[in-house]
């Protein structure tokens, strides 16, 4: 690649991989992306330190990245920055990332590096600015409910063309190595269930990447070929200029991956409790999951999501599917070509491999963060 002095990593949040918007996926590279976790803390802090959750350490709301591990806003001698639409008062994720300030694109000065969070996709959709509101009214229709994602995910497609059309009035786009992908899917009345978090299955699993740049070729754009969210970090760090960001990826633009399949996990803690713990090997074609945690407490998970969680209204009706889904101890879906012992050994050999670090504690969660959670649906009210 010609000289790379910036980069812009937009990140639509839950974006799936069968909605990537057809102007972003003819712009560049695109590789399907095995997300390092279900929701925001996890695989935003992948995204931002090329390592996998047991190695960077932030789990969940109310943690952090542990202090001892470095991130691309870290990185010596680019200006950094962070942005999203919601301030750092209202939001955790900045204190997750162990950022302060709401950095838009155009405060930057090159050489940067810069990250975005889109949240147009992201539950409650358009106008409504309450998850539990959104469900109430749309109940389990999912016809509408499918139409208000896409309508949203066309939201960010055209967010993200006015950052190109930016970087290239800067005179700066084919300096700069631009990333489009998502941290986690999105359900869509998918196994009985809604939004993210949990279970793990393909469509909250898979997402897309694209990598755009000028001198990259995108004639065979989607080679089929799997990546993780650590790649993208690698891949960013790999192509910038005295760079010594340690991370569990591989630059893709400049190496081959070492290994067909990715690694998701997935920890669903509340009040001191595990409700849903998972490990899972990817490949493009399917996967493996490994539920840790015992059946009982699956089960009260999944009848706090029938009775007091927001999607309520929407999944209550799909109850006996949502709980045959949470019940499987390990699934296969897809095409894996591969036995369950082999994906086993795989997974404990990965995870065997990790350095880990204990999070550190985040900002405490005020009210008005906890009332953006709620509206998310990530608190129950």
């Amino acid at each position: 690649m010609s000289e790379i002095q910036n980069v812009v990593i937009f990140v639509v949040d839950a974006l799936r991989w069968d909605s990537l918007p057809t102007e972003v996926e003819s712009k560049g590279i695109v590789r399907k992306t095995i997300a390092q976790s279900l929701y925001t803390v996890p695989s935003f802090s992948s995204i931002a330190t090329g390592l996998y959750p047991q190695e960077h350490g932030a789990n969940g709301w109310g943690e952090r990245i542990s202090s001892d591990v470095d991130t691309i806003f870290d990185l010596d001698g680019y200006d950094t920055g962070f942005y999203q639409e919601v301030p750092p008062n209202k939001d955790a994720v900045y204190s997750v990332l162990r950022q302060n300030e709401q950095t838009p694109l155009s405060d930057l000065e090159p050489p940067f590096v810069y990250m975005e969070r889109d949240l147009s996709p992201h539950m409650p959709l358009l106008s409504y600015s309450d998850t539990q509101q959104y469900f109430k009214d749309k109940k389990n229709n999912w016809p509408d409910i499918e139409q208000d994602y896409h309508d949203a995910v066309a939201e960010s497609a055209s967010t993200f063309e006015e950052r190109l059309d930016y970087l290239e009035s800067e005179g700066i786009l084919d300096k700069t190595l631009v990333v489009f992908t998502s941290d986690h899917g999105e359900l869509l009345g998918e196994h009985g269930c809604a939004l993210h978090s949990s279970p793990t299955v393909p469509e909250l699993v898979y997402v897309p990447t694209v990598f755009i740049h000028p001198s990259l070729d995108s004639s065979n754009s989607n080679t089929g070929e799997v990546i993780e969210h650590v790649d993208i970090t690698s891949t960013v760090t790999g192509n910038l200029e005295d760079t010594d960001l340690e991370t569990s990826g591989t630059d893709i633009l400049n190496s081959s991956r070492d290994r067909d399949w990715g690694y998701n996990h997935i920890r669903i803690n509340r009040g001191g409790r595990t409700f849903y713990d998972a490990d899972s090997l990817w490949t493009k074609d399917g996967g493996y999951v490994r539920v840790n945690n015992p059946l009982l407490l699956r089960l009260l998970y999944v009848l706090n999501e029938v009775f007091r969680a927001p999607s309520r209204f929407a999944t209550r009706p799909n109850v006996v599917k949502m709980i045959q889904t949470y019940s499987r101890q390990s699934t296969q879906f897809g095409q894996l070509d591969r036995s369950d012992s082999e994906s086993n050994d795989l997974i404990d050999n990965l995870i065997e491999s990790f350095s880990e670090h204990s999070a550190d504690e985040g900002e405490k969660l005020d009210s008005e963060i906890k009332d953006h959670l709620s509206d998310l649906g990530y608190v129950d009210t």
